[in-house]
């Protein structure tokens, strides 16, 4: 094409072809003609006198427009940024996501510079997605789009994890009012930094922590708003697991994430999100469960990966048996060829809409695109269950705390996916017996379930896919309206009383979940991440999920052994210990000492002094340059 660089088009064209090209996407990029354009689309043919629908519908309001062409605006003008056409963004929020208790909500954007999302954004489109033979068709994430092709590259590995553009694109398409230039008429302020889409530029080889790289530095100086007393209403976007947050972030108490929510109590802490699924796959109706013609489906990369060899392979035995009845497949196996030719994504979402059962085995982190993927296409999930309520590891973090509008306590309205009630849970402890084990009682497990039970999770599937997908066309209440309403009730908490610090590791004894498979370790210690700061009320905290009797917590669907962790009790809550102006900061101790030799005490007391000293220079918005040697990730 004419924009994706001279590897794809004739230099120093004079026949007129390249420039009219060029020169008519030019004018229809000019913001007056855009404006107008959108004008004349969007109010009726018969309503085009009406003053009052132009303005409802027509050119935003100047604080939108600003933001929009400073962060998206490179986008419409590929010619600059080298990359192929069309490129858009097609977002529109439903008429209702503003009304009710949501109409109260009122957000001031910080303006950042271009490092922070719209040069990211541009290399994605430009270098990285144009740097493969056949270029991915689709955007990241910001209109709707299916995949039709495997060779996408690594901008196609980097879309699932696009969930922090859609947001903001989403809350930029506001009506008036929404978007505030005054900040003391906000109710929570925006930081528009895309963290994991700069992360994957600046440690693509190192994802863990973010490579050790700390982006605050630099951003917190621009944060002109932001202090100890204001964290809680700084909504930093961070699409990705915790544990691959820039340290940094993880301190922050409100970061809209894929999970796991280290944070304990009614609607407290990190903001879990659903991956945007743009592929556009039908609502689930009666019809389409009606129609489905495969057993099962599986497609899975495997690697060093634990929990998936055996399960796969013991599938591919049952495909061999039953072809007509199972579609499995190794991603990316070492058995392919280079000529060997993989589905696309649109190719894998028709085979999910025809079977029944998906089975979702664990990933790297509690965050698997093929679960949402399964759940939109009203494919069952089958994950296994381990010993504390987790589908991720032995005694990981609980579905509660992994998976986006999970926690009824914390839900409101009718926005709560039971997600154990739509999933068949296999349980499995590999303290008592091999992963080939629960192989052998997987499809044997699924052929002793009733039509009825599995009616009843189709129609779980079918309640939470509304809530699951960023209908980017805005035509129904969709995940976008699910996460207002949650920012609508940490709104009604108002301030907290203090923010309590703490090392997860050390809260949650993620040693717990090491698998044994080396290439992950460090994920499955850092599954919650290494710090946390998370708000903390006057009241006594009520007990956590995994806490909590196996009754009460699964009630409507299998039962839940309760995860062995140091009860609330027993933290130890100390006076306001991080030197800070307008909030009680305090970095708490849960560690066990006991058996712990000098040399481990000295280096916990080293490593906490470290994690004091970066909590009173970010709250105090100074920079921390100080990198202990465990915190070189990429170095090692």
């Amino acid at each position: 094409g004419v924009f994706a660089g001279i590897a794809r088009n004739a230099p120093g064209d004079a026949s007129g072809v390249s420039a009219l090209v060029h020169n008519l996407a030019m004018s229809w990029a000019d913001p007056r003609v855009a404006a107008g354009s959108l004008t004349s689309a969007l109010v009726p043919s018969d309503d085009r006198g009406s003053e009052a629908e132009s303005e409802r519908v027509g050119t935003p309001p100047a604080a939108v427009a600003r933001h929009f062409e400073h962060i998206f605006g490179p986008l419409l003008r590929p010619w600059n940024i080298g990359a192929r056409g069309p490129l858009n963004v097609q977002v529109a929020v439903h008429s209702e996501d503003f009304t009710g208790p949501r109409a109260g909500l009122k957000f001031f954007v910080y303006d950042l510079p271009g490092a922070a999302h719209s040069e990211p954004l541009a290399a994605l489109h430009g270098r990285i997605r144009e740097a493969v033979p056949y270029p991915s068709v689709c955007d990241f994430a910001l209109s709707p789009c299916t995949e039709l092709r495997s060779e996408g590259g690594a901008f196609a590995g980097y879309r699932p994890y696009a969930g922090e553009a859609t947001f903001l694109a989403k809350l930029l398409a506001a009506p008036g009012g929404v978007i505030v230039d005054d900040p003391s008429a906000a109710t929570f302020f925006v930081v528009p930094f895309l963290s994991s889409t700069w992360c994957f530029l600046g440690a693509p080889k190192c994802w863990v922590r973010c490579g050790g790289l700390r982006p605050l530095n630099a951003l917190l100086p621009l944060l002109k708003h932001y202090n100890a007393s204001t964290a809680h209403q700084h909504i930093f976007l961070a699409s990705d697991s915790v544990g691959d947050l820039p340290m940094d972030l993880q301190m922050q108490p409100l970061v809209l994430t894929y999970g796991p929510n280290p944070c304990e109590g009614d609607s407290s802490g990190h903001l879990i999100m659903p991956a945007p699924v743009t592929d556009e796959l039908p609502l689930l109706r009666p019809s389409e469960f009606a129609s489905k013609d495969l057993f099962a489906f599986a497609a899975d990369g495997i690697g060093g990966r634990p929990f998936r060899r055996e399960a796969i392979e013991e599938l591919e035995r049952w495909q061999r048996r039953l072809p007509h009845m199972f579609v499995v497949a190794q991603r990316a196996s070492e058995k392919e060829g280079p000529s060997v030719r993989r589905p696309s994504s649109a190719e894998w979402a028709h085979e999910m809409r025809r079977a029944v059962f998906c089975p979702v085995l664990p990933g790297d982190n509690t965050f698997r695109m093929r679960l949402f993927h399964a759940v939109l296409a009203g494919c069952v999930p089958v994950v296994i269950l381990f010993p504390g309520g987790s589908w991720y590891r032995n005694h990981g973090p609980p579905v509660e705390r992994s998976l986006p509008f999970a926690d009824p306590r914390s839900a409101s309205g009718s926005g709560f996916v039971n997600w154990r009630g739509l999933a068949v849970q296999l349980p499995h402890n590999p303290a008592e017996e091999d992963f080939s084990a629960w192989a052998k009682r997987l499809v044997p497990t699924l052929t002793g379930l009733s039509p009825a039970a599995v009616r009843r999770r189709q129609r779980h599937l079918m309640e939470a896919a509304a809530l699951l997908r960023f209908d980017l066309q805005g035509t129904r209440p969709d995940a976008f309206t699910g996460l207002l309403d949650s920012l609508v009730a940490k709104a009604r908490l108002g301030p907290p009383a203090a923010l309590e610090c703490f090392d997860p590791r050390e809260r949650y004894q993620t040693q717990r979940s090491i698998s044994g498979a080396m290439d992950v370790a460090r994920e499955e210690v850092e599954i919650y991440g290494v710090i946390a700061c998370c708000p903390a009320s006057t009241t006594a905290p009520q007990a956590p999920v995994e806490d909590r009797p196996a009754s009460a917590q699964a009630a409507g669907h299998e039962a839940v052994e309760p995860a062995a962790r140091p009860s609330i009790g027993r933290i130890r809550r100390p006076p306001c210990n991080i030197a800070s102006r307008g909030r009680c900061v305090r970095l708490v101790d849960d560690g066990a000492r006991e058996h712990a030799s000098v040399a481990q005490q000295n280096d916990r007391l080293r490593r906490r002094a470290n994690l004091r000293a970066h909590l009173e220079a970010v709250f105090a918005v100074r920079r921390f340059d100080e990198v202990l040697p465990e915190d070189q990730l990429c170095s090692r």
